[in-house]
């Protein structure tokens, strides 16, 4: 059965951050080999850290930012893209946190929210590589960011140990 309810996908701002909260500690429970932070540091962050995480993306003049998916008014997917800092590193950019809920997975979102980041990332002077990482087994995440012209540049091995289990991490690079 397929949902047609229309999907927007947009920047999230300090008035996201419950809604974003939320998904995050869905995000982290259900694929804690996907993401760096556990979901007990997620849920000691809180809304109001995660307001105030917001409010520095908005701040940041689009080097740190959180994309959103909403259907029906409702969150239901995310990525974000940060510039790295250094001054030796401005030309890299990185995609994270590429989540969406299961019941809307194949609708299309994820790739829309990379395409968002990719897009701001060619937006920002001097960017001219974006990276982002996805555990080893993810096929659905490679297939996607091969798709979107991304390409495998290393596997780092034990990368993350979620339960005492060992997880591999696929690094990939997008050339702009």
């Amino acid at each position: 059965m397929s949902d047609d309810r229309p999907m927007v996908v947009r920047t999230l701002g300090p008035g996201d951050a419950t809604a974003l909260h939320a998904l995050r500690l869905t995000a982290l429970a259900e694929r804690p080999e996907a993401f760096l932070r556990h979901v007990d540091e997620e849920r000691a962050l809180g809304v109001d850290g995660q307001r105030a995480r917001l409010a520095r993306n908005v701040a940041s003049d689009g080097e740190a930012t959180m994309f959103g998916a909403f259907v029906a008014g409702e969150l239901v997917a995310m990525t974000g893209l940060i510039r790295d800092g250094d001054r030796k590193r401005r030309h890299r950019a990185v995609v994270v946190a590429v989540y969406v809920r299961p019941e809307q997975r194949g609708r299309g979102l994820a790739g829309r929210l990379l395409d968002a980041a990719v897009e701001r990332a060619r937006g920002l002077a001097e960017i001219e590589v974006v990276y982002l990482s996805t555990a080893a087994g993810n096929d659905a995440a490679l297939a996607l960011y091969r798709s979107r012209g991304f390409e495998v540049w290393g596997v780092e091995p034990d990368y993350l140990r979620v339960d005492d289990r060992s997880h591999d991490e696929v690094h990939l690079l997008l050339r702009l």
